[in-house]
């Protein structure tokens, strides 16, 4: 449901849910976070977003690939291009196709074609008969 709200840009009643369930004694877990820090990507809360993610590090809570994208999507669609940079960079694992994906629209929003060149080079080799990404290559160049 929170995924649902955020999505759809009811971002306050997904946050409002989200904190709802540690008030009701309700865990968050792994899945929770992404559906939280989607929201805030979605809604362009970058503060909260960062706040999340590192309550989440704080409850050991190790983050996947997927929580990573969310933040690469969170910084970029916010402008933030050297941090979702610098987050890439520094990843424990090497980045999968929807952090690339992330980092690829978020460079499409802003127009930075280098940042989506690179964003490119690295997600079509994971993904080279993805018909979905080569409209936003057209977009970049």
């Amino acid at each position: 449901m929170i995924l649902g709200y955020g999505m759809l840009g009811d971002l306050y009643t997904a946050i409002d849910m989200f904190e709802a369930m540690r008030e009701d004694g309700v865990e968050h877990d792994s899945v929770s976070y992404i559906a939280v820090l989607s929201a805030c990507s979605h809604g362009g809360l970058v503060d909260k977003g960062k706040k999340y993610f590192n309550d989440m590090l704080a409850r050991n809570i190790e983050p996947s690939q997927m929580h990573y994208a969310c933040m690469v999507d969170l910084l970029g669609r916010s402008g933030l291009m050297d941090e979702a940079t610098n987050l890439i960079t520094g990843l424990p694992f090497t980045p999968d196709s929807n952090v690339w994906a992330a980092l690829l629209g978020a460079s499409r929003l802003h127009g930075n074609v280098d940042l989506g060149s690179w964003a490119a080079e690295h997600f079509l080799k994971l993904q080279p008969h993805h018909p979905g990404y080569y409209t936003p290559l057209k977009y970049v160049h």
